[in-house]
């Protein structure tokens, strides 16, 4: 590798760009075609698209799987300008202009993530293929590469939880009742024990009521646990 092209590498990067990295060479072909692509206007300083040092290390970390805005903040560059000059990339599309350096950026990051991308499935691909005990790899890669078929499923007994304590002089029952909540419903509705005065429980908790032996009236939602009936002849 050339030893004037390393030690022009910004010292603050040098330690995580490694010349010797496989993608390396594949990084600074591309910024060296990006920067012969430029052509500077009659005044002014040149676009620092043309610092080839810098693009490099901007596509090194783009290879790493790094993502876009730290890996230009990690090379000097600011989010702002590698925004400007996406939009170039686009308008020198539009426009037809074929020897662009926004273009030829564009599509050298383009490149990266997409090597990144096949880099991680091979990994993933890798850890499944090691032996059976590696499943979650390969539910992961299902999971996240086909969400409807694969995508986890909420529980449809989401809503809040409330466990009713029925107790007789002999034995007590422990029953759980589930009280799902549709998205009209209100975000609370009350819950009465015995001798108690109604109480709102929001959706997210757990309450725990002791109801004594006698038995009590749901609403017509099931969300709703009124009072113990009283008896009529007493």
């Amino acid at each position: 590798m050339d030893d004037d092209f390393c030690e022009s590498l910004p010292s603050l990067l040098s330690p995580t760009v490694d010349p010797t990295d496989p993608v390396f060479p594949l990084a600074r072909t591309d910024a060296e075609a990006i920067a012969a692509a430029y052509r500077p206007a009659h005044t002014g300083r040149p676009s620092v698209i043309t610092e080839i040092p810098r693009l490099t290390c901007l596509l090194v970390h783009l290879y790493h799987g790094v993502h876009v805005s730290p890996a230009a903040n990690l090379a000097g560059f600011d989010d702002a300008q590698l925004s400007r000059w996406q939009q170039r990339a686009k308008a020198d599309e539009e426009a037809g202009i074929t020897l662009s350096p926004f273009r030829r950026l564009a599509a050298a990051m383009k490149r990266a993530r997409a090597y990144a991308e096949a880099e991680a499935t091979g990994a993933i691909q890798g850890a499944w293929r090691a032996g059976p005990q590696y499943w979650a790899a390969a539910a992961t890669y299902l999971e996240r590469s086909y969400p409807t078929r694969w995508g986890r499923r909420q529980d449809e007994d989401s809503g809040p939880k409330v466990v009713v304590q029925i107790g007789t002089p002999t034995a007590s029952i422990n029953l759980g009742i589930a009280v799902q909540i549709g998205t009209q419903q209100p975000e609370s509705f009350p819950i009465v024990s015995k001798n108690e005065t109604p109480a709102l429980v929001s959706q997210n908790e757990t309450q725990v009521i002791d109801l004594g032996a006698k038995p009590v009236r749901r609403g017509s939602r099931g969300g709703v646990i009124g009072r113990p009936r009283k008896d009529k002849h007493a």
